[in-house]
């Protein structure tokens, strides 16, 4: 008597495993569409896509400053070459045309210069055209000096070559009217 009640009770307790393990497996199914449809709008996303561009854009930039104005002159050839390595367009143009005029102002300077970028963002990004616009404060230290650290205002046009992001302009943002 008591093996028929359990055969019984088996058979009415299959029907709901059956339909607790129907709904597991609608749950994971939904769940698993979810994730799939999450993971390929934000791997489709743009907004991602330029940020990510904007980040590379912005770390390049702020390694190219430093690796531009870096000087030493105890090896100026070093340092000309390094400068050319960062640079493109009529600023490399212009480097490779004074680059005796260069090398020569770096030893005569018996100096050297370290860089440090202290903050910087990119104001312009425009990915299509292969160009970007970096402001950055840039610290400079020169020694033999005083190593006093002096922060100048940066801003540097940067275009994407066949090797990557190049500094293709670097110039000092003037502040507050001259002469005052």
């Amino acid at each position: 008597m008591e093996e028929q009640q359990a055969k019984r009770m088996t058979r009415r307790s299959r029907p709901k495993l059956v339909v607790i393990a129907a709904m597991l497996v609608a749950v994971a199914g939904g769940f698993a569409a979810w994730s799939g449809l999450s993971w390929y709008s934000s791997a489709h996303d743009e907004t991602i896509r330029f940020a990510n561009a904007r980040d590379d854009v912005l770390r390049v930039a702020q390694q190219e400053l430093v690796n531009f104005y870096s000087l030493d002159y105890k090896d100026p050839d070093k340092s000309v070459n390094r400068m050319l390595d960062q640079a493109t367009g009529t600023l490399a143009d212009t480097l490779k045309q004074n680059k005796d005029n260069w090398r020569k102002q770096i030893q005569d300077g018996k100096a050297s210069l370290s860089v440090k970028v202290v903050d910087a963002a990119v104001s312009e990004l425009d990915e299509r055209a292969g160009s970007a616009s970096v402001v950055a404060m840039v610290e400079f230290v020169t020694s033999p000096g005083d190593g006093n650290p002096v922060r100048v205002p940066m801003q540097s046009a940067m275009t994407r070559t066949a090797d990557g992001w190049k500094l293709s302009q670097a110039a000092r943002i003037p502040l507050g009217a001259q002469g005052q």
